[in-house]
């Protein structure tokens, strides 16, 4: 909160997390970290989802442009903030917040393929 109070141009914020996944009998745990600055952020969001959705704070920007997009299925969040990114500036806290439990039952585990389509 203390960051958004004194960037008011940022509209969207993450962190970064840690990763837990589960191999064979085993749990492996890793550091996920995505671009900290508007700039990087927009760049790479073309080629990759630079937040971790669990993280992701956001001001009271939905009037601006609507919320999630109803029209395509499992990548809705990517389409929000493709949307949003036009409308207000982005940020990254180098911060690990979250630990993020991956698994094979994940959307993005289930529907990788489709999620790669629909971002395209």
């Amino acid at each position: 909160m203390a960051f958004l109070e004194q960037h008011p141009d940022i509209g969207f914020l993450g962190t970064n997390n840690i990763v837990k996944q589960q191999r064979d009998n085993a749990f492996i745990f890793y550091k996920s970290e995505h671009p900290l600055s508007d700039d990087i952020i927009k760049e790479s969001i073309l080629s990759h989802n630079p937040f971790c959705h669990s993280t992701v704070m956001y001001r009271n920007i939905y009037d601006n442009f609507g919320g999630y997009p109803e029209d395509i299925l499992h990548t809705e969040d990517y389409g929000y903030w493709l949307r949003a990114g036009t409308h207000t500036k982005f940020a990254n806290l180098p911060d690990y917040t979250t630990l993020y439990n991956s698994h094979n039952n994940n959307t993005s585990h289930i529907h990788r393929l489709a999620q790669k389509l629909e971002s395209l």
